[in-house]
């Protein structure tokens, strides 16, 4: 658990020297035991939470460990992880260009090899308000065997087998927006 704990830290910090996500925006989540979550608190910049911010949650959302309130987004998570037992981390952001897809309610297209082998669709989620049950159900409904979706005026969310492949995969959504933008440009 602590290594993981670790692996979060790494994680968030990274997220946002690559400006996936900036302020208050963005979480990030990794499972253990089966039914145990660590997750990082809600209200805390990604850039500044410690080891000791971290909170512990169980599969039906009881806190068991931390003195924070848990991302205001765990209800997504929790969601994910009950739909997918193969999912063991979860990365959520707001990066710029797959976000901006998401609020124009336009696809990212998987132009390239990487993303057709890693991401295998980006299914996009219709808009439900931040943090509710509504948003973790239509989340859930959509993920089925990729490993990313769009959020409608919202953001992204990736997930994987643990939180460095998550994060990978982050960066790859973001990626993959790039390209499809510049494409987008270049074509006219």
């Amino acid at each position: 658990m602590e290594n993981i704990k670790k692996d979060i830290i790494r994680v968030c910090r990274k997220l946002h020297e690559r400006g996936l996500v900036s302020a208050f925006g963005g979480n990030v989540s990794a499972r253990f035991d089966e039914d145990k979550i660590i997750i990082t608190p809600s209200g805390f910049p990604l850039a500044e939470i410690s080891e000791k911010d971290l909170m512990i949650i169980d599969i039906n959302d009881n806190i068991v460990e931390g003195y924070h309130k848990p991302s205001s987004e765990r209800l997504m998570h929790l969601a994910i992880y009950k739909k997918r037992s193969d999912v063991k981390a979860i990365v959520h952001t707001h990066s710029v260009i797959a976000t901006s897809f998401a609020c124009t309610g336009k696809n990212i297209e998987l132009i390239t090899p990487e993303s057709q082998i890693f991401l295998k669709k980006i299914p996009l989620a219709p808009y439900k308000p931040a943090g509710t049950q509504e948003l973790a159900e239509v989340v859930a409904e959509v993920i089925e065997d990729g490993n990313a979706a769009l959020l409608e005026n919202h953001g992204v969310v990736v997930f994987g087998e643990n939180v460095d492949r998550a994060y990978n995969l982050a960066e790859l959504v973001e990626e993959l927006a790039q390209i499809n933008l510049y494409v987008k440009i270049i074509r006219g």
